[in-house]
């Protein structure tokens, strides 16, 4: 969670007036220091003493304004007894292609993997599981208990609902109809997915979520260079192989699911430890879900403008203390 943010006033382009301050103070005090050179010459030291502490000081100086301009911009932060949880909708893919073992153990069960260590590092917060493939399921709606989810979610299985193929714009689409109705502020939607995509609108339901104030989010499966799908066909375990007899080879779309979340304003990253949604959801997801509270009248932050202020009181006053010259 981030310690402060701030919110900004509409007048801050004249601070821009700060930089343009503090480089002509800089000019002036660097053609003092060029007359006072040609004026005395050699005896400069000895008359007005060595300098001393130059950048230092002006380290110091530029520290003091970068504080104050802080405190300008008006940062503010949560009391101590104010938490935020953020409103997750989790869309699992179980298309057959979920089935490739290019992540340990499959696709589909480092997925499920995922979802149990989010639900076990988010308590308190609301979770909603949404199973597509060519279409999109509702499993369960938003709630607050976690094992609940997590159960539902190792329930599933790749090809057991969800039709044909692979949508994720039908999937983002009922995510968002999910959080709103769930009243949700701050929501996100967080695609557990391959990104084999069959569909021509991920992007544009993305875009369309962030408008309503939702942030998608993209979690990858599978290595880039694909792997074949195992399926069980009664009398062990076989390859899948499509109308032709020829064995399917899946390979993940990254690149389409990061372009979806860039358009939803959310985060991209490959699941490699088992603890990437997790790490989402604290970096990226709770602080959505702060900010949109705050803006939204929710949460009444503190405001920590003093600071600020005082450190760059203290920033000023060590400059003071270092001597400018010395015999």
């Amino acid at each position: 969670m981030i310690a402060f943010w701030l919110l900004v006033p509409p007048w801050w382009p004249l601070l821009l007036a700060l930089p343009a301050a503090l480089g002509l103070g800089a000019l002036l005090a660097a053609r003092s220091r060029r007359r006072a050179a040609a004026a005395l010459g050699p005896r400069e030291a000895a008359l007005l003493g060595a300098r001393r502490s130059t950048m230092a000081r002006d380290l110091l100086a530029l520290a003091a304004a970068a504080a104050a301009t802080l405190a300008l911009l008006r940062p503010v932060a949560l009391g101590a007894e104010q938490q935020v949880a953020a409103d997750v909708v989790l869309c699992l893919d179980v298309s057959r292609s979920m089935l490739a073992r290019d992540s340990a153990p499959s696709r589909f069960a480092a997925a499920q993997q995922q979802i149990t260590a989010l639900a076990e590092r988010a308590p308190g917060a609301r979770f909603a599981l949404l199973a597509f493939g060519g279409r999109a399921e509702l499993v369960a709606p938003l709630c607050r208990d976690g094992a609940a989810i997590t159960a539902l979610a190792s329930a599933l299985a790749p090809g057991s609902r969800g039709g044909v193929g692979t949508r994720l714009d039908v999937a983002i689409t009922l995510a968002v109809e999910v959080l709103q109705r769930g009243q949700a502020v701050g929501g996100a939607i967080v695609l557990l997915s391959d990104g084999e995509d069959f569909g021509a609108d991920a992007t544009n339901a993305a875009r369309a979520a962030r408008a309503a104030g939702v942030r998608v989010h993209c979690l990858a499966f599978g290595s880039a260079t694909g792997s074949k799908i195992v399926v069980d066909d009664g009398g062990g375990e076989t390859f899948l192989r499509d109308a032709r007899g020829d064995e399917v080879l899946t390979r993940p779309d990254r690149a389409g699911l990061a372009a979806v979340a860039a358009a939803g304003g959310g985060s991209f990253a490959v699941a490699v430890q088992g603890d990437e949604l997790a790490g989402a959801y604290a970096r990226d997801m709770v602080a959505f879900a702060t900010a949109a509270a705050v803006a939204s009248g929710r949460l009444s932050p503190v405001p920590c403008q003093g600071w600020f202020l005082l450190a760059a009181a203290a920033f000023w006053m060590l400059r003071s203390m270092l001597p400018e010259r010395c015999r």
